[in-house]
């Protein structure tokens, strides 16, 4: 045990403590790791190079303001040799703290000292941009610089356009035109963003895009996509696309769910009655957004009394 020496254990030395953060950090224990830490400082142990790397990267994960102090600790000790490992684990936790303009200023002052730029930092620092033009700078810089964008690359940049359709559209042409290879992940960005944007039909060409891709079904973009349709119509396309294409895979019931609440933005009951046929056939129990869905529908003046398509109790 590792403590004061005052009946608490005995004072560990600093490859004792290194070796204790070590393992900590590659249990994932970061809260242990940071009172380790805690505990060093207060009993004046000196911090060596690697055991800095195991805390900055500890604290990035769940105290982002510590890992920028122990960074700076780790800087006034002469460490500056831990960048750019040190480098990406403060980058993200800038990202977390939503400070992008000192993760770009640190950024250039680490270019400035001559430290060399992988993909991994590049990809720490798109982690902290905020506005797609910030992103779009740095993912220039990364084309200049001859990098091979990722599937990870197009989501960061996604991340930092969720609120912005047309710059994440322009993304991910430019990304994909540059070899990266959409995920199922990137599709699902995407199609949210495009729902919130309230682009329908494109969060359908791109769910078509998917399948011609070969990408396996997924019901999570599925149900997405159908969410940002508004047209019964085109609704309905959707859902029976779905139907067609999950093939064996078991739909969830929040799949259901999903679609329920849009039909019922769309009034459709005919698609309604449906649906509920679809999950008796399929054994899927309603669940909550189904039933609340049918209530309302139930409850609007179009639709008197009880439909034959009511749930069953």
């Amino acid at each position: 045990e590792l403590g004061d020496g005052g009946g608490r254990g005995v004072v560990g030395g600093p490859d004792t403590y290194g070796v204790v953060l070590e393992r900590f950090q590659k249990l994932g224990l970061d809260e242990a790791v940071l009172d380790v830490a805690a505990l060093m400082r207060e009993q004046g142990v000196a911090v060596k190079r690697y055991s800095y790397l195991h805390i900055i990267v500890a604290a990035a994960n769940v105290r982002p303001k510590e890992a920028l102090a122990w960074r700076e600790r780790a800087l006034a000790d002469g460490y500056a040799a831990l960048e750019p490992a040190v480098g990406r684990a403060v980058l993200r936790a800038l990202g977390s703290l939503g400070r992008e303009e000192e993760a770009v200023a640190m950024f250039k002052d680490m270019r400035s000292r001559g430290i060399a730029v992988d993909s991994g930092l590049y990809h720490a620092l798109l982690y902290a941009c905020r506005s797609p033009a910030t992103a779009g700078r740095v993912w220039r810089q990364m084309r200049a610089g001859g990098f091979q964008p990722s599937a990870y690359t197009l989501c960061l940049l996604l991340r930092a356009s969720k609120a912005d359709a047309a710059a994440a559209e322009k993304a991910w042409g430019e990304a994909v035109e540059a070899g990266a290879a959409p995920s199922l992940v990137c599709y699902r960005m995407l199609a949210r963003i495009y729902a919130e944007a309230g682009k329908g039909r494109h969060a359908a060409a791109l769910w078509r895009d998917a399948r011609q891709r070969g990408l396996p079904f997924d019901a999570d973009l599925a149900g997405t996509v159908i969410g940002a349709a508004a047209d019964p119509a085109l609704v309905r396309e959707l859902y029976d696309a779905a139907l067609r294409t999950a093939g064996g895979h078991d739909l969830p019931p929040s799949f259901f769910g999903r679609v329920a609440d849009v039909l019922v933005s769309t009034g459709d009951a005919a698609a309604f009655e449906g649906l509920l046929a679809d999950m008796k056939r399929l054994g899927v129990p309603p669940n909550r957004a189904v039933e609340d869905a049918h209530d309302a529908l139930l409850r609007r003046p179009m639709f008197p009394g009880t439909p034959r398509w009511v749930i069953d109790e």
